[in-house]
């Protein structure tokens, strides 16, 4: 008698463990679909992307009132082996929101660096601009600001210059942030 009790007991115990585990692993759950929600099979995607350098600067001419050409924004685009060019509105958004756009944004800017080093812009061309778009995220870490001083210095000979938009499909966590940020 003494071990049917015995029993009875133990099995409301892990009745309780198993009601308690079944929560947890329901709020986990929850919390991972929200975390594998960020990183998506698009985030592997563009993670090989990136490191196959499939990500690149198309430049738009700036032109001022007399049709000259006094600039040019840099957008990107992915140029995928099989599916050809697949236009920011399938990424952007993606990129910004888990980050992967600080990378390529630098990787952008290597790229310019490089092709305008080689440019031999006329006496009559001074003052070219070059534009690249970012967003918030981009100031959560040093790397952007890097990439804009690395870039200006190496430009000191060159009569080009950094442009930097910002963009308005995210904004600043808080006002200070974006004072910093300006700064």
């Amino acid at each position: 008698m003494l071990s049917e009790v015995s029993t009875v007991a133990g099995t409301d115990h892990y009745g309780v463990l198993l009601i308690a585990w079944t929560f947890i692993m329901l709020m986990s759950a929850k919390s991972l679909v929200r975390y594998l929600h960020t990183f998506s099979l698009d985030y592997w995607r563009i993670r090989k992307a990136i490191k196959l350098n499939q990500f690149h600067p198309y430049i738009q001419p700036v032109v001022n009132d007399c049709g000259e050409v006094t600039g040019g924004e840099v957008l990107v685009r992915w140029i995928h082996p099989k599916k050809g060019v697949i236009s920011p509105a399938d990424f952007i958004d993606r990129v910004e929101e888990n980050g992967q756009i600080v990378e390529i944004t630098s990787f952008l800017m290597q790229k310019c660096l490089s092709a305008f080093s080689k440019v031999n812009l006329p006496e009559a061309r001074q003052h070219f601009r070059i534009g690249f778009n970012v967003c918030p995220i981009q100031f959560d870490s040093n790397s952007l600001c890097q990439d804009i001083e690395h870039f200006q210095s190496a430009m000191t000979d060159k009569p080009i210059s950094l442009l930097i938009e910002m963009t308005e499909r995210k904004e600043f966590s808080s006002n200070d942030k974006y004072r910093k940020a300006i700064h």
